[in-house]
């Protein structure tokens, strides 16, 4: 299993176009992929819902565990993305 912490750069934090994207990046996965906030519940990263549940905000951090194929690479994938600022344009 491989696991990294990242903390949430996003200044909106993540909420639903952000947990879309980083749902969408874990379809097609045959191992699994989880969140879990500190001293909180482990989710499943294959709900945009569940995500938002865990309602991240600028600074949070969280641990991704990735167990499966290439769990390294996935889990640098997965932590890149959750750690991103997600500059989407204002609309």
């Amino acid at each position: 299993m491989a696991s990294k912490t990242v903390t949430i750069q996003n200044p909106h934090g993540i909420h639903v176009r952000p947990a879309m994207l980083i749902v969408k990046a874990t379809q097609g996965y045959s191992g699994t992929i989880t969140v879990c906030r500190p001293g909180e519940t482990e989710i499943n990263l294959n709900s945009a819902l569940a995500l938002m549940a865990l309602a991240l905000r600028l600074g949070d951090t969280v641990t991704v565990c990735v167990n499966g194929p290439d769990e390294k690479q996935k889990c640098n994938e997965i932590s890149e993305l959750i750690a991103s600022k997600f500059d989407f344009p204002d609309t």
